[in-house]
This record gives structure tokens, C-alpha cells and sequence, in this order.
């Protein structure tokens, strides 16, 4: 779903619409993502589920997986995903249909939050909303016991943040990572020893591959 609804921001120019909504029919439940973008050719919304295929490679940078995954995703949940396009300028809407199941025997689910009248403050105010816990930090993040032996690793990853989240997680089992965030600076470090290398394929100056 986030996948299908960054997209469908991503497609469409300011001031245009995207809207979500659900649809049960019968045992399946729908959920559509309609956007008021830039529309698809009929004849491409086959290519739409193709790895490494780009219908629109000039809008941005990415590999062509993310809509193939996501199709992987719905037919290992027995779903389907579906997409439909009045051509361009026309916009385009995404459907995925999952079956509905059963509530287990003795399952019970948390009570919906709900406000009132008499919830609210007496000045007015709306409450404040209670603060959000800050992501843990590299020192917050003890390695883990089954770790015997790290492996001294190469990350080259040119998003920052997508770095910082995965050198951790390296780092949380054991291991050292020395982060590079472009293929200049990747091959300044391979003067050195690593046992591994992890790269992105797509880097501003140039390709994961080299």
C-alpha cells in the first residue's frame, strides 16, 4: 500500500487529487488508489508488473521493481493486483483484492479510540498529542549474543538515511561497516581489506556494478 500510494503522489502534479478507499464484496476486500496524475498508455499497463520494466523512466529514479513486488506480495496472499488508465492525463487507479478471513476462535481485538464530547478539554484546546519515541541511536543498539565472529562489510548506499538504517542493523549483529555514498567514494575504499561488499546498483556517478 505505501508503495501504490507514493506513486500515485509521485505522478501527480500539484494540486491533483489521490484518493483511497476500500470495497468488501462477498469474502474479498478491495482497496483502490486513485490519483488525478499523468495516466498510463493502455497498451503499456501490462509492462506496469514487469521487473526492471519503466513505463515512465523520465520521472525519476528507481530499478522498475516496485510494482512487481508488490504484485509478489498479493498473489502470495492468494490476491491479485490490478491497474486501470484512461491514457495520458487521465490519471490512473490501483487495486489490490485480498480474500477475508475468519476471526480465530477466542480472538478479540482492541477497542476503536474513540472522542467525545466530554473528552474534550475545557478550554477547548485540542489535547496534545503524545510525544512520538525517538528511533533508537548506534549506541542504544547492543550486538547481538549469536554473533560469534563479524565480518568487516562495505556499504555503498548514495540515500542516507537508507545507509544509517542498514549500517546499524549490520552493526547490531557484529559486524563493521564503513559506509560509501558514491562509487568515487566506494573505490577510494577498496584499497582495504572488507570480506563483503553490499551496493545499490543505481549511484550518482555511476553504477553499483562497477
Amino acid at each position: 500500500m505505501w508503495n501504490l500510494l507514493r506513486n500515485a503522489v509521485k505522478f501527480t502534479p500539484s494540486g491533483g487529487n489521490v484518493r483511497v478507499r476500500s470495497i468488501n464484496a462477498g469474502d474479498n476486500i478491495t482497496i483502490s488508489v486513485r490519483d488525478t496524475g499523468i495516466g498510463i498508455e493502455p497498451r503499456h499497463i501490462d509492462r506496469l508488473f514487469i521487473p526492471f520494466e519503466q513505463v515512465s523512466p523520465g520521472t525519476g529514479v528507481g530499478l522498475g521493481l516496485g510494482l512487481a513486488i508488490c504484485r509478489g506480495l498479493a498473489e502470495a496472499h492468494q490476491g491479485k493486483i490490478e491497474a486501470h488508465s484512461d491514457g495520458p492525463g487521465h490519471g490512473s487507479t490501483f487495486e489490490v483484492t485480498l480474500q477475508t478471513i475468519d476471526m480465530p476462535m477466542g480472538a478479540t481485538t482492541a477497542p476503536a479510540a474513540t472522542a467525545s464530547a466530554s473528552d474534550a478539554p475545557a478550554n477547548g484546546k485540542s489535547p496534545k498529542p503524545a510525544a512520538a519515541t525517538p528511533p533508537p541511536s548506534d549506541s542504544t543498539i547492543a550486538p547481538s549474543p549469536s554473533a560469534q565472529t563479524g565480518l568487516r562489510i562495505m556499504l555503498v548506499e548514495d540515500h542516507r538515511d537508507t545507509a544509517q538504517v542498514m549500517s546499524r542493523l549490520l552493526k547490531s549483529q557484529g559486524h563493521r561497516v564503513e559506509v560509501a555514498t558514491s562509487l568515487g567514494d566506494a573505490l577510494a575504499l577498496a584499497n582495504e581489506p572488507f570480506d563483503l561488499a553490499i551496493s545499490d546498483i543505481t549511484l550518482p556517478d555511476g553504477s553499483g556494478w562497477s
